[in-house]
């Protein structure tokens, strides 16, 4: 996939989690790692309190850590690589491993890559089950994380700061609300 501006369609989903905590959305596939991080925390109703990291294989992609001064080796630098760099083809697939204490992993999948849709702004969410694992609860109690159930519309309302939060021009906006 070239990096021109077009949407892919992602499946992100917790792991190790029954019944499933999912969510289908769709944003350029410019954007970059970072940026993606930044939407799969508002997806999961987290706050950015932990250190994170992209996979793939064995390549692993994490912002440097500012206790520690270390940088990103070469050509692993989030803020550098987008979406379309890593995710080439459908059912090409990322993790991602959010608070390394807590060690909550997600799995990234990509289900289509389209032309963006006229009057629709991006990141946009499509559907999803299930509140994300709080924040702070550890992943070894995970048959009781995410308590809740949440529709879809809940996911999109909890995701809407995406537009306040410089990830980009719009907000994310559910399929129904088009």
């Amino acid at each position: 996939m070239a990096n021109a501006a077009r949407i892919c369609r992602l499946h992100i989903e917790v792991a190790d989690i029954a019944p499933p905590i999912w969510r289908e959305i769709e944003l350029s596939t410019v954007m970059t790692l970072t940026a993606l991080h930044g939407v799969i925390q508002a997806l999961m109703g987290w706050h950015d309190y932990h250190l994170w990291a992209f996979w793939q294989g064995r390549q692993r992609f994490e912002p440097a850590d500012p206790d520690e001064g270390v940088k990103p080796g070469p050509g692993a630098d989030p803020a550098l690589l987008t979406i379309g760099d890593l995710l080439p083809r459908k059912g090409a697939t990322l993790r991602y491993n959010y608070d390394f204490g807590d060690d909550w992993w997600l799995e990234i999948k990509l289900l289509s890559v389209e032309d963006p849709q006229p009057k629709v702004r991006y990141p946009h969410c499509l559907a999803g089950e299930r509140a994300g694992p709080p924040e702070d609860w550890p992943a070894r109690i995970r048959g009781i994380a995410g308590g809740s159930q949440e529709t879809p519309q809940q996911a999109v309302q909890r995701v809407a700061c995406l537009g306040r939060s410089g990830l980009g021009p719009g907000t994310i906006r559910s399929g129904v609300d088009q």
